[in-house]
């Protein structure tokens, strides 16, 4: 079978119009806010050195009434919701006495 005799394609150059893009206004992402460390400089005999200051430890109300329900125990009670002890626990905590 003879083969076909194809034509060259010619392609002609497009002019492209620029095209508009409205700009948008985006809102900047919100930073989350990190505690950072704060560094003490102590000098002594000439030579400064850097101290990192420690931070106090959070502990939680309930933690702090539950210590001192247990002060005067022998072990250590963590009381069940619904019972006196729970309640008394409660008071403690909201710094309402016995």
């Amino acid at each position: 079978m003879p083969r076909r005799k194809q034509e060259p394609v010619v392609l002609e150059p497009v002019v492209l119009e620029p095209t508009l893009v409205e700009p948008t206004l985006v809102e900047p992402k919100k930073l989350k806010k990190v505690r950072v460390k704060k560094e003490v400089v102590v000098e002594t005999k000439n030579e400064p050195q850097v101290v990192e200051v420690a931070k106090p430890k959070k502990s939680s109300k309930w933690i702090t009434a539950l210590k001192e329900y247990n002060s005067d125990k022998s072990s250590y009670i963590i009381p069940k919701r619904g019972t006196s002890e729970y309640d008394s626990v409660i008071k403690l905590m909201n710094g309402i006495s016995l």
